[in-house]
């Protein structure tokens, strides 16, 4: 490193120093020494730590994380006596932080976050293509668009990791903006100030049903035609309830539907064995369209839309991995 302050603040050293120093070779040298500097200074502590959190014991860390428990509380001892005071509370069966721990664990998230992104760009600056894209996403993605987009993906950057984690709508937004996701992928996630979409994608809402269901032979339906059949919703708080609210207008308070449901796997299993109709996308069961254990039939009128967005934290938006997935999930959305 003394080599490339003195090459900068040098200008008058000899044109084969210079030279050197500008060299593909010498770049891939130098950002080495500085991933083996930043995998030192990030400890496994900071792992061992954010685990704890999540998982709320140090035992279900240690069995996470494959290590013994005894050294994960032996870590977190050493680390409240440097900085006098309690990180947890230890609780009968579980573990819950303190203040200082919550500051703490924000600040980790963060390190870890931009020790990630770091990591990318210089493992970039090495001529490699390794990494990780952590991308968080919401239940009722088709299982078939993932697979499509992770093929897609590793044509590109074959050594990269995907790793894809479930959460609900509001989890999702939050590990977004404190960086234990990279990206997030859902619906009903607009409006929020502080996230950035990387593309967004319009999903029209429409009638789910078995192939052998009386209106599976029409090319549409009306909203009318569906009072009169037994429906399969989705519960209050799902993003998909306030758009068929919308759809029903003022007839919405008289549905009177056989099941409701925050799990979309449960309303396709439900319209798939006859039980009546579900009111989704088409991204949400393109498996079973494919399969034919489903018809998706439009709404005519003005049926409502869900618009898929894939997002992330503005201050975090450029970052290249995510990026590219981003590229490639769009492709795969639009061909």
């Amino acid at each position: 490193m003394a080599g490339l302050r003195s090459c900068n603040a040098r200008p008058s050293r000899s044109d084969a120093v210079c030279g050197f120093f500008r060299t593909s070779h010498c770049a891939k040298g130098i950002a080495t020494l500085i991933l083996v500097c930043m995998r030192t200074l990030h400890s496994r502590l900071l792992l061992y730590l954010d685990a704890v959190v999540r998982l709320g014991s140090i035992r279900r860390a240690a069995q996470q994380l494959n290590v013994a428990a005894s050294s994960i509380n032996r870590q977190i001892l050493g680390l409240e006596a440097d900085i006098g005071a309690p990180l947890f509370e230890r609780l009968p069966h579980k573990m819950r932080l303190t203040a200082a721990g919550e500051a703490l664990i924000a600040h980790i998230r963060r390190t870890m976050t931009d020790f990630e992104r770091t990591r990318a760009h210089l493992e970039a600056l090495r001529g490699t293509q390794r990494g990780t894209v952590h991308v968080g996403i919401m239940g009722g993605l088709g299982a078939d668009l993932l697979a499509r987009a992770t093929r897609a993906f590793h044509l590109r950057r074959p050594q990269v990791m995907l790793q894809f984690e479930r959460f609900s709508r509001e989890h999702l937004i939050e590990a977004v903006r404190d960086g234990r996701a990279e990206l997030g992928l859902g619906f009903g996630t607009e409006g929020q100030s502080d996230l950035r979409a990387l593309l967004a994608i319009e999903c029209p809402l429409g009638a789910v049903m078995a192939p052998d269901h009386p209106l599976a032979s029409r090319p549409g339906v009306r909203a009318s035609d569906l009072l009169a059949q037994p429906l399969i919703l989705p519960s209050v708080g799902m993003s998909l309830h306030a758009q068929i609210t919308e759809l029903f207008g003022e007839h919405a308070d008289n549905i009177l539907p056989i099941v409701t449901t925050n799990e979309v796997e449960i309303m396709k299993r439900l319209a798939v064995a006859g039980e009546g109709v579900a009111i989704l996308n088409r991204l949400n069961i393109e498996t079973e369209l494919t399969r034919g254990e489903l018809v998706f039939r439009p709404i005519h009128g003005a049926a409502p839309t869900q618009t898929l967005r894939l997002f992330a934290h503005r201050a975090r938006a450029e970052a290249p991995l995510p990026g590219i997935f981003a590229d490639t999930l769009g492709e795969v959305l639009r061909a």
